[in-house]
């Protein structure tokens, strides 16, 4: 994944320094190696069989830097078999930046985070991650992805990165950009929060388990779904197009303004909300489907007058808003079926 030739000279150079005890005095290594595009400093560096270590402190941590690696940490190990690097290891304080690459090619992944510790096996293309995650993913050309939580495993499945996070006491976020259900304008952004999440780059769904929530903000219009489980779908670009939900869910949908050459004698609807035991939310096509014990609401606002809630119930419902409909008349499609009540 990155060359190691130069932590090889490192290596032999602590040998020759320590003339047998494999560690060196704070002088020898506090600076950059002399060649090559490898450089390194620490208090104090040690020759192990299998490796070298960098240790240093809390106010002088020990630093490596490489065209793919760049690393701070008060303690760094690398692991060496044959003529590589087999592992990284980071500990306390951990400041890194790196670049991994599948093995057979193909999309390299940024990563750049603060945490407690960091375990990279270069073999497997495995970076795990322990303790107090800040920071980001980003694969080549796609979208930024937010490392927040307490653990979090990121590895490669044939050329797909997939991302494993462990929310701990303050979850798992992450910020998308959305499409706007039933307008062509963006909603602004959507913060998605739960306690755990799995993300697959190669076909762009994200699932997040415990407590899952959706709130978007910032756009014309905005919309708040919750459930204990959710399975999105981002597009290539990194907007969310679809959203379904496993438990029991609440949807809470504010919907665009309608035109002013809106005739509609019984209103334009504003706001929709509906709780089922799951729904599958397409923004693509504007469509939600609302699945087991529905019940929720529509509101109507008249031209004049207060505005007026519509309730229903039943076992499915389906709602759609045509933004081109809305032009003339009312966009809303509400379609209820199963012990269907409405009031």
């Amino acid at each position: 994944m990155f060359s190691s030739r130069n932590l090889w000279r490192a290596a032999f150079l602590a040998s020759a320094l320590s003339l047998g005890s494999f560690s060196v005095a704070p002088a020898a290594f506090a600076q950059t190696a002399p060649r090559g595009n490898f450089s390194y400093s620490a208090a104090k560096l040690s020759y192990r069989a299998n490796g070298i270590r960098l240790d240093g402190t809390s106010a002088n941590p020990a630093r490596v830097k490489a065209p793919q690696l760049e690393a701070s940490a008060q303690a760094i190990a690398f692991d060496l078999a044959g003529n590589s690097i087999s592992q990284v290891r980071a500990l306390t304080n951990v400041d890194l930046k790196v670049t991994l690459t599948p093995k057979s090619g193909g999309k390299s992944t940024r990563v750049e985070v603060r945490t407690a510790s960091a375990t990279l096996t270069t073999a497997t293309r495995t970076l795990v991650l322990n303790g107090n995650l800040s920071g980001f993913y980003q694969e080549e050309g796609g979208p930024r992805n937010t490392l927040r939580g307490e653990n979090a495993t990121l590895r490669y499945v044939g050329e797909n990165l997939v991302a494993e996070i462990e929310g701990g006491a303050s979850g798992v976020q992450f910020s998308v950009p959305a499409s706007g259900f039933g307008s062509s304008g963006a909603t602004g952004t959507v913060v998605i929060t739960a306690k755990n999440a799995r993300l697959d780059e190669g076909t762009g769904v994200l699932r997040l388990v415990g407590n899952a929530r959706a709130v978007s903000s910032g756009g014309a219009q905005n919309f708040d779904v919750a459930a204990s489980e959710f399975v999105i779908t981002r597009a290539a670009n990194g907007q969310l197009s679809r959203l379904q939900t496993v438990g029991r869910t609440s949807v809470k949908l504010d919907l665009p303004p309608e035109p002013t050459q809106n005739s509609s004698s019984i209103g334009r609807p504003t706001r929709v909300e509906v709780m089922a035991n799951k729904a599958n939310v397409d923004l693509a096509t504007s469509t939600a489907v609302f699945e087991g014990a529905v019940k929720g609401f529509y509101r109507l606002q008249p031209a004049s007058g207060a505005a007026q809630n519509y309730n229903f119930s039943g076992e499915t419902a389906t709602i759609r808003y045509d933004e081109k409909a809305a032009q003339t008349g009312n966009g809303l499609s509400v379609e209820v079926a199963g012990g269907v009540e409405v009031e």
